[in-house]
C-alpha cells in the first residue's frame, strides 16, 4: 500500500473518522446467486477449483477449504495464489502455471466445470493456456463480481458468498483424484531448484514459522520447489527488486525471521537495504543466486546482448555491512551455511555460485509458452 500525503496537508483542518462500517450484504442478491451457483454445482460432474490471491486478500481461505471439503472437490491455485492454502490439504492439488505441472493442468482439461475464486487474470498466471479456461465451463467469482451465464452479480463479499454457498449441504462428488507427488530435480545438479528443495526439507524439519519472500527471476520459478505456510513474491507486477525490502518490512512488522530468494540481478538494485538490519535489529536470512547475469530477462529476450552481469562478491558485501556472509558452490556447502544462519544472531547472505547454465525448465517452459502465446494471440 501507498499513502502519497501532499506537503500542505499539514495544515488542513480534520476530524475523526467516525467507525468503520462494513457494507451489508445484499440479501436478495446474495440468495439469487447461491441458487445459480448450486443449480451449476448439481449440473456438473467433475468440478474443479482453482483458487486466488484474492481468497487470501479478502479472508476467504477457511470458507473455501470448507466448499472443497463439504462437495470433496479437488482445488489448486494459482502461481500468485500459493501459500494462500494449506498445501498439504488432502483435496489440493498443487499450482497451476503450465504445462509443466501435469496433475493440476490435467485436472482442469478434464473437468466440465471451474470455479476461478479470487483469481486475477494475468500474463504471470495462464497466459499461455487460454484454451483450457473456455467461458462455457469457468465461474469467476471475485470479490463484489460474480459472472453467471449472461447475469453479473455485484457487491457479494468472497467470504458472504462462500459461507452461504457451504449452508446449502449439497451432496459431495466422488472419484477425487490422489495428492500429486512434486517433482524433485536431480540431487547432483546444483541449481537453484536443488537449493530450494534443500532448504524446504530443512524448514520442514523445524517448529519455526519461516516467511519465504522471493524476488522476480529464475528464483520465483525454483521457489516452486517450496511448500511455505507464508509466501510473498511479485508475481503480479514482475517488479525487480521487491524481495530484500519486503524481508526488512516483514520481520518489523511481524517479528518473524524471514528467508529470501534473490538473483543477482534484482540484489543489485535494492540489496543494500541489508545496510539497515544492524541498526534495527533484523536477521532475514537472504540467498543470492548469482549467475553472473540478468537471467529472466535473457529467457523472455533471448537475443539480447546486455544481460551479462560482473561479479560484485555479494559475500563480501554483506560483511561490510555487518552482516554473516557466505560463499558456497555445492548442496553440501548449502547445508554448512544454511545451519550457520539458522544459528546466527545477525542477518546472513548466503552467495550460491550457480553456473550461467543453471537456468530451471520451468522458467523455460513458462518464456516458451509465453512467447509462443504472443505470436499467436487467444481470441476474446
Amino acid at each position: 500500500m501507498l499513502i502519497e500525503i501532499p506537503r500542505d496537508a499539514v495544515y488542513f483542518r480534520t476530524t475523526l473518522a467516525g467507525q468503520y462500517q462494513s457494507p451489508q450484504v445484499p440479501v436478495l442478491e446474495l440468495a439469487l446467486a447461491v441458487a445459480h451457483l448450486t443449480d451449476k454445482l448439481k449440473a456438473a460432474k467433475r468440478p474443479v477449483i482453482l483458487a486466488g490471491v484474492d481468497v487470501r486478500r479478502f479472508e476467504t481461505v477457511s470458507e473455501l477449504q470448507q466448499l472443497a471439503e463439504n462437495m470433496s472437490i479437488p482445488f489448486c491455485s494459482t502461481l500468485m495464489g500459493r501459500a494462500s492454502f494449506d498445501q498439504q490439504h488432502p483435496l489440493y492439488r498443487g499450482i497451476f502455471l503450465d504445462k509443466s505441472d501435469v496433475r493440476p493442468m490435467q485436472l482442469l482439461k478434464d473437468a466440465d466445470l471451474i470455479l476461478q475464486i479470487g483469481v486475477i487474470k494475468t500474463d504471470s498466471n495462464f497466459a499461455a493456456h487460454a484454451a483450457l479456461f473456455s467461458p462455457d465451463k469457468v465461474i469467476e467469482i471475485e470479490q463484489n463480481n460474480l459472472k453467471l451465464d449472461l447475469v453479473t452479480y455485484h457487491q457479494l463479499p468472497l467470504n458472504a458468498l462462500l459461507a452461504a454457498l457451504n449452508a446449502q449441504n449439497m451432496p459431495p462428488f466422488a472419484g477425487q483424484l490422489p495428492l500429486a507427488q512434486q517433482e524433485e530435480v536431480p540431487a547432483r545438479q546444483f541449481s537453484a531448484s536443488a537449493v530450494v528443495q534443500h532448504l524446504d526439507k530443512r524448514l520442514a524439519e523445524s517448529s519455526l514459522t519461516v516467511p519465504i519472500i522471493s524476488d522476480i527471476g529464475d528464483c520465483l520459478f525454483a521457489s516452486l520447489h517450496a511448500k511455505p505456510s507464508l509466501m510473498l513474491a511479485p508475481a503480479f507486477y514482475a517488479s525487480m527488486g521487491y524481495a530484500v525490502p519486503a524481508a526488512v518490512g516483514v520481520q518489523a512488522v511481524t517479528g518473524l525471521r524471514p528467508v529470501v530468494l534473490v538473483g543477482d540481478g534484482a540484489f543489485l538494485m535494492t540489496g543494500l537495504e541489508l545496510g539497515h538490519c544492524v541498526r534495527y535489529g533484523f536477521a532475514p536470512i537472504v540467498i543470492v543466486f548469482n549467475n553472473r547475469r540478468w537471467d529472466m530477462i535473457e529467457a523472455f529476450s533471448p537475443n539480447l546482448q546486455c544481460t551479462h552481469l560482473d561479479h560484485w562478491h555479494y559475500a563480501d558485501l554483506a560483511r561490510g555491512m555487518g552482516g554473516l556472509g557466505m560463499q558456497v558452490n555445492s548442496l553440501d556447502d548449502f547445508d554448512q551455511a544454511l545451519e550457520l544462519a539458522l544459528a546466527s544472531k545477525r542477518f546472513t547472505l548466503i552467495e550460491v555460485m550457480v553456473a550461467e547454465s543453471s537456468r530451471s525448465e520451468r522458467l523455460n517452459a513458462f518464456a516458451a509458452g509465453f512467447l509462443g502465446a504472443q505470436k499467436h494471440p487467444a481470441a476474446c
